[in-house]
């Protein structure tokens, strides 16, 4: 069960539709982001593959925010 001190990181709402997108989806994926490169939805910004950590969030060593990338 949840509450509402519970957080919940990476939550986006549309406002299109008020749901969440869901995550990895292509559609919030800018065209111009190479194969070898990655997009955070949060700082709106294409991450280098080295700044991403092998949980697939942006590096904060980096100056990353910690969210998880696509």
């Amino acid at each position: 069960m949840m509450n509402k001190e519970n957080k919940v990181e990476n939550m986006h709402v549309s406002p299109a539709d008020g749901k969440p997108p869901v995550v990895g989806s292509a559609v919030e994926i800018p065209d111009f982001v190479a194969e070898d490169q990655w997009w955070c939805p949060e700082c709106n910004m294409i991450v280098e593959p080295e700044c991403v950590t092998y949980e697939q969030t942006h590096d904060e060593r980096c100056g990353g925010c910690g969210f998880t990338v696509w």
